[in-house]
């Protein structure tokens, strides 16, 4: 039925007269659906209208599935199937993570894969975070991982090294960067829904965090098609908590630059 619906939308566009124009109206329910075809709408969603307060929001996120909320309220498609995540803390000032500990880049070398970057630092018993996506090759990312890592003055990135053998880690060092390469040798999955999973209620993203980089992580499930942003994330969830609790991360620390 959606493949139809497609469909019947394609043969009305190229049937209108020139000039002419369709006008669009409803509710996407499937990031798949007749909307991804479409052109791009401009977006009213409830932050930008000024209809409802902050504490009326709240109150409709609280009383309401995250799926359907993100759906009528914020104009946007999170999977409503084997939700692991829900509703994210959003909005907190970008400067609650100057001078982070941590940072981590998940590297796409190609394919649908995007590059992700994330920044988290504790601070009086909440994980504030930023996250970055971009979708793109990692070297094509580099310029803007590397700005972001200087303006908010962070100690370490750490960077996988199982497929590049220490490339990236090396690159970054080039230009400044205090690079940290690991191997990873802990299943995906289990690592997110252990350690973002445990630490997701205490979790804030700041203000200059992609929405896209948010969806990707409250979309995710066993079966996700992507999964660079909850990976990233995890990995930088599992490092917190090992410092915190004195334990040897799973992760083997190989070299750090500068």
């Amino acid at each position: 039925e959606r493949e139809r619906t497609k469909l019947i939308y394609q043969e009305l566009q190229n049937i209108k007269n020139r000039g002419g124009r369709i006008m669009n109206s409803g509710t996407p329910w499937h990031k798949d659906d007749c909307f991804s075809i479409m052109p791009k709408a401009h977006k009213y969603d409830c932050y930008t209208t000024g209809l409802m307060s902050d504490f009326e929001i709240d109150t409709v996120k609280k009383h309401m599935l995250n799926s359907l909320f993100a759906a009528n309220y914020e104009l946007r498609h999170v999977a409503s199937e084997d939700v692991i995540f829900t509703i994210p803390q959003t909005n907190a000032p970008a400067e609650m993570i100057m001078q982070a500990r941590f940072s981590h880049v998940d590297a796409a070398y190609g394919g649908e894969d995007s590059t992700a970057f994330s920044i988290a630092k504790r601070v009086d018993g909440k994980i504030y975070v930023l996250g970055k996506l971009f979708a793109c090759h990692v070297e094509d990312a580099q310029p803007q991982i590397i700005e972001t890592w200087k303006q908010f003055c962070v100690r370490s990135l750490f960077c996988e090294d199982n497929s590049d053998k220490g490339y990236l880690r090396k690159e970054l060092n080039k230009q400044g960067v205090r690079a940290v390469g690991y191997h990873e040798d802990t299943n995906k999955y289990l690592k997110i829904v252990t350690y973002l999973k445990n630490a997701w209620p205490d979790i804030v993203f700041v203000e200059g965090t992609d929405q896209a980089y948010i969806d990707q992580i409250c979309e995710y499930n066993e079966n996700a098609e992507h999964d660079d942003a909850p990976d990233s994330l995890a990995t930088l969830m599992r490092m917190m908590w090992s410092k915190k609790n004195g334990t040897q991360s799973s992760t083997t620390p190989r070299h750090a630059g500068l």
